[in-house]
């Protein structure tokens, strides 16, 4: 499910590839590393496991922004051009993932050639219908999440 919700955040709610956001590089932790200490403008946001809740960073979401914006590795940091976005609300990213954990569900159905044949034209409709749907969602409730 993370890994899902994971593809929804790169592909369509930042816009890894798009020059829109004005960062040179985008970066999705825990998947992706910050190995670098140049002048590139950097954006990183944390996944649902660094959240903020009633206002106030987790310890695991304040220790890892610190540890990013303080440190390269072992040495100290030289330059100051990165920015740490987390996700806001504990909620939020609840309610995403039962999003996301639906559309996986109604995927799994689709992809079953088992399930799928069994089930007529019209159940096969409402599939899709209920896919598109808990996909618009999950997209929805992930970018709430980080606004």
């Amino acid at each position: 499910m993370d890994a899902h919700i994971n593809k929804i955040l790169q592909e369509k709610a930042l816009g890894r590839n798009s020059s829109l956001h004005g960062f040179d590089q985008l970066y999705l932790l825990p998947n992706d590393t910050v190995d670098r200490d140049d002048a590139a403008l950097k954006l990183i946001v944390l996944g649902f496991d660094h959240t903020i809740d009633g206002g106030q960073m987790s310890e695991s979401a304040q220790q890892t922004s610190m540890g990013i914006l303080e440190r390269h590795g072992a040495v100290l940091r030289q330059r100051r051009n990165t920015l740490v976005f987390c996700a806001p609300s504990h909620d939020k990213a609840i309610e995403a993932r039962a999003h996301a954990a639906d559309f996986l569900g109604w995927r799994k159905i689709q992809t079953n050639p088992a399930d799928w044949d069994r089930i007529g034209g019209a159940q096969q409709a409402v599939v899709k219908e209920q896919m598109e749907n808990s996909e618009s969602a999950t997209l929805q409730a992930v970018t709430q999440a980080y606004s």
